[in-house]
């Protein structure tokens, strides 16, 4: 069972590293520390481009890099900033401030394409993909 305690400027510490709060209390936080054999990782949240769900771990996708972490997408999605990380399926979170663009591939479905390039399917309506981008 990870456990979390408070500790100095609002740190979070947890069994899987360090998380920065951007306002001690709000439970939001700016970067995350992913520990790799022997390496500890700081990942800025407005640099993370999409994050993809893994079972009990998530692919974290930023800055061209793939980086694996040990937290379940709805544990994590819980302390990103709201308006500007979006579910658009049930296994994808992306950062609204990196899609590029929206394609249609078929009648009534949709991707994202990222900053990087990457294609991502969505299953939202094209009213809510618009919306969640206009809100970010």
């Amino acid at each position: 069972m990870e456990t979390e305690s408070v500790g100095i400027t609002g740190q979070i510490l947890t069994q899987n590293g360090v998380e920065i709060e951007d306002a001690p209390g709000s439970g939001v936080v700016s970067r995350i520390l992913i520990r790799d054999t022997g390496i500890i990782h700081v990942v800025k949240v407005r640099d993370v481009e999409w994050i993809h769900a893994c079972r009990n771990y998530v692919e974290i996708h930023a800055g061209g890099k793939t980086f694996l972490h040990r937290e379940t997408l709805g544990r994590i999605a819980g302390r990103l900033p709201a308006p500007q990380f979006v579910k658009i399926q049930r296994s994808l979170i992306v950062n609204a401030h990196k899609v590029r663009e929206v394609r249609t591939v078929g009648k009534g479905q949709y991707s994202l394409t990222m900053s990087s390039g990457v294609e991502l399917p969505t299953n939202r309506a094209l009213h809510e993909i618009h919306d969640v981008i206009m809100a970010a």
